[in-house]
């Protein structure tokens, strides 16, 4: 009973269906409940890849439409008006389908999203959060968009507690996030860090 719970719970955050208090019960469970995160991480990445395989095929379909009325046959004469304004409808139609698409698939980094059993490895906080600040606003949000694989959004904020602070772990988080947003570079200048020799580093 609990399991469907929490799977409701996750599924109508994952739909922006909870109150504001029930949004941030969910995000401190993902922080502190590494079952919960587990599960959290394994549905978000179902609904991505289901959403991503739709609009696939959706843009699929519409290169398809495009493609027939590039080859007419030879007992049917196009007008050309018409073929211009299904040209223009199949365009249009196309740069909205991959407007959504990447919405939906929550900017698709340049390298792979982890899986949920591979990113775990990658989240040490619980390990040295008795011996930090919980109460820091900052250092909570960043480590919550890491979790939840926002890299993107969690880069500058973990710049930002690695120069105020000296937060290693947000060190550590910063070059995992570049990794898996092509900055490679970035990713392996941080992870040469003897401070970090002992971490799990992706590949």
């Amino acid at each position: 009973m609990e399991d469907q719970a929490n799977i409701d719970m996750i599924n109508q955050y994952l739909r922006g269906e909870l109150m504001a208090n029930e949004v941030s019960e969910v995000d401190k469970r993902v922080l502190t409940d590494p079952d919960f995160r587990n599960l959290f991480l394994e549905m978000k990445s179902t609904e991505i890849a289901i959403k991503s395989e739709v609009m696939s095929e959706k843009l699929n379909m519409l290169k398809g439409l495009e493609d027939g009325y590039n080859e007419p046959s030879a007992a049917y004469k196009p007008n050309s008006r018409r073929i211009f304004w299904m040209a223009f409808v199949v365009a249009a139609l196309s740069a909205l389908g991959v407007v959504v698409f990447n919405k939906l698939s929550d900017r698709v980094d340049t390298i792979a999203p982890p899986s949920m059993a591979e990113f775990s490895q990658y989240v040490v906080h619980e390990k040295v959060r008795s011996a930090q600040n919980v109460d820091n606003v900052t250092k909570e949000k960043a480590y919550n968009l890491y979790v939840l694989r926002e890299f993107e959004l969690a880069i500058p904020m973990l710049q930002s507690l690695w120069e105020s602070e000296k937060d290693s772990t947000a060190l550590y988080y910063l070059g995992v996030s570049y990794h898996y947003t092509g900055q490679e570079l970035k990713a392996r200048e941080i992870f040469e860090n003897n401070k970090f020799i002992d971490y799990k580093t992706p590949q």
